[in-house]
């Protein structure tokens, strides 16, 4: 037979199942003869192949946890009550672990058509959890091609995840990009992306009334504020964009006033340098320009392409440059 004929067969049987199923749950109680009255179709033909379809339509429905109750002494069949009652599940702590992380994942992405559905089962899930030793949840692996080799990432990003789906605060301290003292931070994260091996978080800092980046494995001292299964503690901004904002440069971060960074290049890399700022990034006279809001940013680019490109202006960044330079040859002699 062909496998098309085997498909609408097992669509005309659940169909069948479905019928038979419905009918029995919209009465108290009814014979075979009954069944056959109604559903003429079903279960056409001679009594005794009419029964055997019957038979396996029960045991098909039974083997989905569907069991038809039957009465013998009055030859009755009635509705699988037990069965269609919801019953508590029973998970153990990694798989109900699994099951939150899951339903989170939903539940946080706005794009997602289950988000809705996935925050309402998050509640139920710990209302039909079995009550049972506690375990220890398992550990998230993360898998991303990243620089960022920091042993503490991966609890990090744990911390921060929690944080952002509990919609909970976090506390850290944090050293920028041009060094400089390590200065206390409080965040309500909005959202975790990785760009160019990097991992980042973004939200909005308190102490600076704005919404603010920061690249994680600078961040030292993480403590998420309040109980992971608490109430949350601040609301996102609905116009909050984490795709745009994590296409956007680092350089191009709201951390300063706008200034034009110079950076001296070799011609044979000027045009790919200009490919690599974007923006109003031009070369001309053999140094590259460049409007920046975060300026310190453009430490990392060039430390990528030396010797080929030197920060040479504003002086701030250009001694901040000189300085990365001294560092590095300390470690390197």
């Amino acid at each position: 037979m062909p496998r098309g004929c085997d498909i609408l067969g097992s669509v005309r049987a659940a169909e069948r199942q479905f019928s038979l199923l419905s009918l029995v749950c919209s009465r108290r109680a009814i014979s075979f003869a009954e069944i056959r009255e109604v559903m003429p179709e079903a279960y056409d033909g001679d009594p005794a192949s009419a029964r055997r379809k019957f038979e396996r339509d029960k045991r098909d429905l039974h083997q989905l946890g569907l069991t038809l109750a039957y009465d013998a002494a009055r030859n009755l069949y009635a509705p699988p009550v037990d069965s269609l009652r919801r019953r508590r599940l029973q998970l153990s702590g990694a798989e109900a672990a699994i099951c939150r992380l899951a339903l989170a994942l939903a539940a946080a992405d706005p794009r997602s058509p289950l988000q809705a559905d996935a925050a309402g089962c998050l509640a139920r899930l710990a209302r039909a959890i079995a009550p049972g030793p506690a375990a220890p949840p398992p550990p998230v692996h993360l898998h991303h091609p990243t620089r960022d080799v920091e042993p503490d990432l991966p609890d990090q990003l744990r911390r921060l995840g929690t944080a952002i789906r509990r919609r909970l605060p976090v506390r850290f301290t944090y050293r920028r990009e041009g060094g400089g003292p390590r200065r206390a931070r409080e965040v309500e994260p909005w959202g975790l992306y990785a760009r160019q091996g990097r991992w980042y978080v973004v939200g909005w800092d308190k102490g600076r009334v704005a919404q603010r980046t920061f690249r994680i494995v600078r961040m030292r001292q993480l403590q998420v504020e309040g109980l992971p299964d608490g109430a949350p503690r601040f609301e996102r901004d609905p116009a909050f964009d984490l795709a745009a904002t994590a296409a956007r440069p680092p350089w191009d971060w709201n951390v300063h006033a706008p200034v034009e960074a110079v950076l001296r290049v070799g011609a044979e890399v000027a045009d790919s340098v200009v490919r690599g700022l974007g923006g109003d990034a031009r070369y001309e006279g053999g140094v590259v320009r460049r409007t920046v809001t975060n300026a310190n940013a453009l430490l990392v680019f060039a430390v990528e392409r030396l010797p080929r490109v030197h920060p040479i202006a504003p002086a701030p960044l250009a001694e901040h440059w000189e300085s990365r330079l001294k560092r590095i040859a300390e470690r390197h002699p």
